[in-house]
C-alpha cells in the first residue's frame, strides 16, 4: 500500500473585475504563498503536492478541484483552502466568488459550496479539511437571509464528511490586517500550522488543536468568531508534522534551570528529585497532578525564583488532588457457571461457602482443581454410580457376615 500524501489546493481571489460590487481585497495572493512557504518549508515534513489558484474563474478552480480529489486515495489528506469573497444566494446557499463572478449570475459564474462539498466527499481520500477566509460581501437583494455565513455553513455539511473551519459567522467581516500581511484568521492559520497550535509539544498539529489556537488568537484580536463543522470525530487528524520537539525542548531548559538551582542550595535535594520525576515524564503519561505540577516548574523557573512560595504551591497541588475523590472502578460482573474453591471443589457463583470468597475469585484467571487421589476417585465412583453403589453395599453385606461368623465360632455355636 502506498504511503499516505498531504496534497492541498489554495486559492486566493484578490481582483472581482466583472462585478462593481465587490470590492477587490489586498491580502488573499499573499495568504496564498505564506500558506504555500510553509507547507512546503522546513523544518517539518512538506506536504506532497501542493496547487495553486490565483485571481481565477470558478470553471478552471472547480475542473482542478475535481481532477485533484478524484486522483487521490483513501489514505491520503487534502487541504482545500480559499481566501476572497463569500455570496449568499436568494435561496441562502453560500458560494466562492471568482474572477468572473457578478451578484446577478452567482449560480453560473461562482463556486456553490454545497458543489464542492460534494466533489470532495465522492473523492476516495477520507480525510479532507475545508478552510475559508472569507469577506463577507453584503446583502444579494431584498430576500437576503440574515442569518449569514455560518449558518448557511452548517446547512450546507448536513451529511458532509469534510471538517471546514471558516473565518466569520453570521454577517460579520473577515478582517485583513496591514501589519500581518494576511488576513487575520490565515495569518494565525499558518502560524498553527507552523507548530505554534501543537499543544501538547508531540511535533504535530491535528485539526482540533488548529481550530482552537485560531480560534483564541482571532477573537482576542478581532470582534470575528471563527467556526468549526464536522469536526467531532475529525480533529484527530494530523494536517502536518512540525518538525519541532517543543515539550522535548522545555525539559532541556527546565532541567538545567533545576541543576542550577540545586547547586545554589535554592531546593533541597528531595525537591529536585520530585521535580525531575514529573519533568521527565512523557506528556501522554502525565497525570492531572503532574501536568500542574509541570505548569508550576515552567510558571517558576521562568524568572526569579522564589523557593517559599513555590514549594507552598507544590503543596497546595498535591492536597487539592489529594482532596478529589478518586473515582471508584464499577463492580465486577459475576462470573458465569462454576467457581472453585481453595480445595478445588466447585460452588456456585457468588453463593458458595468455603475459605475462598467471590471477590477474591472474581477477575482472575480461574484456577484448574488438582488432580483426585484414588481415594477421591473411588468415593466419587461408588457415590455417583448404580454400579458402585451395588458393589459398595455388596462389599458391606459380605464384611458383616464374615464378622457374624466368626463371633459365632468364638461361641461355639
Amino acid at each position: 500500500m502506498a504511503d499516505a500524501r498531504k496534497i492541498a489546493i489554495l486559492i486566493g481571489q484578490s481582483k472581482f473585475p466583472a462585478e462593481e460590487g465587490l470590492l477587490d481585497l489586498s491580502f488573499p495572493h499573499s495568504d496564498v504563498r505564506g500558506l504555500k512557504e510553509m507547507l512546503t518549508g522546513t523544518p517539518g515534513k512538506p506536504y506532497d503536492k501542493i496547487h495553486t489558484v490565483l485571481d481565477g474563474q470558478h470553471h478552471e478552480a472547480f475542473h482542478l478541484i475535481e481532477d485533484v480529489v478524484s486522483s487521490l486515495d483513501r489514505n491520503d489528506f487534502v487541504l482545500l483552502y480559499y481566501s476572497g469573497h463569500g455570496l449568499v444566494d436568494r435561496n441562502g446557499r453560500l458560494h466562492l466568488a471568482f474572477e468572473n463572478t457578478k451578484q446577478d449570475r452567482i449560480a453560473s459564474t461562482s463556486l456553490k459550496v454545497a458543489g464542492l462539498l460534494d466533489v470532495m466527499d465522492s473523492g476516495p481520500a477520507r480525510s479532507r479539511l475545508l478552510a475559508l477566509d472569507c469577506c463577507y460581501a453584503g446583502a444579494v437583494g431584498a430576500e437576503y437571509n440574515l442569518s449569514g455565513i455560518a449558518d448557511q455553513v452548517q446547512a450546507e455539511v448536513r451529511g458532509s464528511g469534510t471538517f471546514i473551519m471558516t473565518a466569520s459567522p453570521k454577517i460579520q467581516i473577515a478582517k485583513e490586517n496591514p501589519d500581518y500581511g494576511h488576513g487575520i484568521f490565515t495569518k494565525h492559520f499558518i502560524d498553527g500550522l507552523a507548530g505554534a497550535a501543537d499543544a501538547n509539544g508531540d511535533g504535530t498539529v491535528p485539526a482540533q488543536e488548529l481550530y482552537h489556537y485560531v480560534h483564541s488568537r482571532v477573537i482576542d484580536e478581532s470582534s470575528q468568531r471563527p467556526r468549526k463543522f464536522n469536526m467531532d470525530g475529525g480533529g484527530i487528524i494530523v494536517l502536518r508534522e512540525t518538525g519541532l520537539e517543543p515539550h522535548r525542548d522545555k525539559v532541556l531548559v527546565l532541567r538545567e534551570r533545576l541543576f542550577d538551582l540545586a547547586k545554589m542550595k535554592m531546593l533541597s535535594s528531595r525537591q529536585l528529585t520530585m521535580a525531575l520525576g514529573v519533568v521527565d515524564l512523557e506528556p501522554a503519561k502525565m497525570s492531572p497532578q503532574d501536568k500542574d505540577h509541570f505548569k508550576l516548574l515552567e510558571n517558576s523557573l521562568d524568572g526569579d525564583f522564589y523557593p517559599g512560595p513555590y514549594n507552598d504551591d507544590w503543596n497546595r497541588i498535591i492536597a487539592e488532588h489529594a482532596a478529589k475523590p478518586t473515582p471508584k472502578p464499577p463492580p465486577p460482573t459475576p462470573p458465569e457457571g462454576p467457581v472453585l474453591d481453595e480445595t478445588g471443589g466447585l460452588g456456585t457463583a457468588w453463593g458458595f461457602s468455603g475459605p475462598n470468597k467471590p471477590d477474591e475469585n472474581v477477575g482472575g484467571p480461574r484456577i484448574p482443581p488438582p488432580a483426585p487421589t484414588l481415594k477421591e476417585r473411588y468415593h466419587t465412583w461408588r457415590t455417583t454410580t448404580w454400579v458402585g453403589r451395588i458393589v459398595h453395599w455388596a462389599v458391606v453385606i459380605y464384611a458383616g457376615l464374615v464378622l457374624l461368623s466368626i463371633v459365632l465360632v468364638e461361641l461355639g455355636l
